[in-house]
């Protein structure tokens, strides 16, 4: 029968393991600027692309932007155009990070619908829907919402989880399914 038939020289963790984490030091970052990047101490050499998601023990850090063998450089959260997906963990409402460039305690969700009670001190991790990062990387907690006018969506305010300006040790994520997700995704 299929249960006899698994092989027991693995665990179900390495039978279903999605993702590799490649650790690292940051030697090099701003946050004090309207774009913000960190510069990492691992690069190609060490399995380091383009578009893999950094998260520290704390919480999310942004996305490789460019490496080279042995650096990488990383777009932070603390910068306008990042777009990371995340989850309101409280009530299942999806939407993207986002920053306005004014504190680097301070983020915002966007795109919640405004018919969905979000509690203040709500949970925000990752929501694992770009392949980037998995899903429960945490991000902060929601501080405060209001509605936008004109719109059917709330501006949820969050206070990261991590403090970027003490940062150090990372992790950066190799997803060993993501050209499959990326190929189901398009089809």
């Amino acid at each position: 029968d299929g249960i006899r038939d698994q092989p027991r020289s693995r665990g179900l963790g390495d039978v279903y393991k999605r993702q590799d984490y490649i650790p690292g030091t940051i030697i090099n970052s701003t946050t004090m600027k309207r774009d913000n990047f960190f510069t990492l101490n691992i690069g190609n050499i060490q399995g380091i692309e383009k578009g893999m998601g950094v998260f520290s023990s704390i919480g999310v850090v942004g996305i490789v932007h460019n490496t080279s063998n042995h650096f990488s450089v990383v777009k932070s959260v603390l910068t306008k155009n990042i777009n990371i997906d995340v989850l309101l963990a409280e009530v299942g409402a999806s939407g993207m990070l986002k920053w306005n460039g004014e504190n680097s305690n301070i983020g915002y969700i966007a795109g919640v619908s405004n018919d969905i009670a979000i509690p203040i001190g709500s949970k925000v991790v990752t929501s694992g829907g770009s392949g980037i990062f998995p899903r429960g990387i945490e991000v902060g907690v929601v501080k405060k919402t209001h509605t936008i006018e004109g719109e059917a969506s709330w501006y949820i305010a969050i206070e990261f989880s991590q403090k970027y300006a003490a940062l150090e040790n990372i992790y950066v994520v190799k997803n060993l399914f993501l050209d499959e997700f990326k190929t189901v995704q398009n089809q």
